[in-house]
């Protein structure tokens, strides 16, 4: 995990308009919160909202890694909608797993598979 996020952060300060830039910011944001790091998800997640307008969607496949089919989500969600909606979730104080859970029945209505393009 260490190794994934430094690359994330590598990719962040190398390509700042990047087209993956608002994927980068949420998958750092749910490292954060797997170590218990909720002030640093929080701020990450307050950065992938600031970044909306250069990345406007973030494709989610699995919110987390889980070993059930129903958890696949394979679609584009709106960057400051997902922003929103795990702001809001941290706020709440749930577990990890609350807010994943959480976060990928919000991702099944609102993400699209039919959005390719960023």
């Amino acid at each position: 995990m260490n190794r994934a996020e430094q690359e994330l952060y590598t990719y962040i300060a190398k390509y700042p308009n990047g087209f993956y830039l608002a994927d980068a910011y949420h998958t750092l944001a749910l490292s954060a919160l797997r170590r218990g790091y909720w002030e640093n998800a929080q701020k990450l997640w307050q950065q992938m909202r600031e970044v909306a307008a250069k990345d406007r969607k973030v494709y989610i496949y699995r919110v987390t890694w889980s070993t059930y089919s129903e958890d696949v989500i394979k679609g584009y969600c709106d960057t400051v909608g997902l922003a929103d909606v795990s702001l809001y979730m941290l706020d709440k104080r749930l577990s990890f797993d609350q807010l994943v859970s959480g976060l990928t029945n919000w991702a099944r209505g609102q993400c699209h598979p039919t959005e390719t393009a960023k």
